[in-house]
């Protein structure tokens, strides 16, 4: 591991805890699913790690969190700053720097390192229902994010941007909100899930059968849970995971600052006086 890594690995385990304290399910998914299974840790190149949780443990794990998350490590969520757009959850170390190069500009969305915590949320079982939900959902997602600055300033979205904008901040958000969650995930007539907090929702359902229980992997000096599906889903969104891809496709997010020896909060003050 590399020192970000190691960073994040620490934050992991905290993370961990509580769930396991708690009961709460959580799973690996993405490129830590296929790290956990392909390399028994962190995919050498890659910089974060995500993890998923069914839209019930997800909000226990918020409340459950605001009481036993020590000291340095905090949650942000939807609502942590006026710029920031994304609709889930991270816990970040409060106490580090990690800024991704499309919020560079935006001094409110600094963070420290972090680990991404993504809701899992339930579909609707009809076909034209569930495109219209995710019309809806990721229509949603991109007036928030105008409505926050974030997108949308020129060009033919520039009028929509201007008349956004004589909304309340969290008007769009809170409808969003509202809506991903009339379709309980732990349902029985559910059969489908999907990361319905990314614009590519529609392309990220989930079998449910999948998540249905979970599987243990070794992950560095610790263990993570995997869905019992691991292999079905992770052909589904990526083919073959187990073939290392080409180098020039290793690639790791694009961050603009990564400092864990100072706070985020400090870089935000030196653009502030800049500015």
């Amino acid at each position: 591991m590399n020192d970000l890594q190691k960073e994040i690995l620490q934050i992991f385990k905290v993370v961990k805890k509580i769930c396991d304290d708690n009961n709460l399910r959580y799973y690996a998914i993405g490129g830590t699913c296929i790290g956990a299974i392909r390399h028994k840790g962190f995919i050498p190149w890659d910089d974060d790690l995500d993890i998923a949780m069914p839209r019930s443990d997800y909000e226990k794990f918020k409340v459950i969190s605001k009481t036993v998350l020590p000291a340095p490590y905090q949650i942000i969520d939807e609502k942590f700053s006026y710029h920031y757009t994304p609709v889930f959850m991270k816990v970040h170390n409060v106490e580090t720097t990690l800024i991704q190069s499309d919020s560079l500009s935006y001094a409110d969305c600094y963070s420290g390192v972090f680990v991404d915590i993504m809701p899992l949320d339930g579909l609707p079982n009809n076909r034209i229902m569930k495109n219209i939900h995710f019309f809806l959902l990721t229509t949603l997602m991109k007036l928030n994010s105008m409505r926050r600055g974030k997108a949308g300033i020129g060009g033919k979205k520039k009028i929509l941007s201007y008349f956004v904008r004589l909304f309340p901040l969290n008007f769009f958000l809170d409808i969003y909100l509202f809506f991903v969650k009339q379709f309980s995930y732990d349902s029985v007539k559910n059969s489908q899930s999907s990361f319905a907090w990314s614009h590519r929702a529609k392309t990220l359902i989930l079998e449910k059968e999948d998540f249905s229980f979970h599987t243990i992997f070794k992950f560095e000096d610790t263990e993570i849970s995997c869905p019992k599906g691991y292999d079905h889903y992770l052909r589904m969104h990526f083919g073959d995971y187990m073939k290392i891809p080409e180098v020039d496709k290793q690639v790791a997010h694009d961050n603009a600052i990564i400092d864990l020896t100072k706070s985020y909060k400090y870089y935000q003050k030196e653009k502030n006086e800049i500015e």
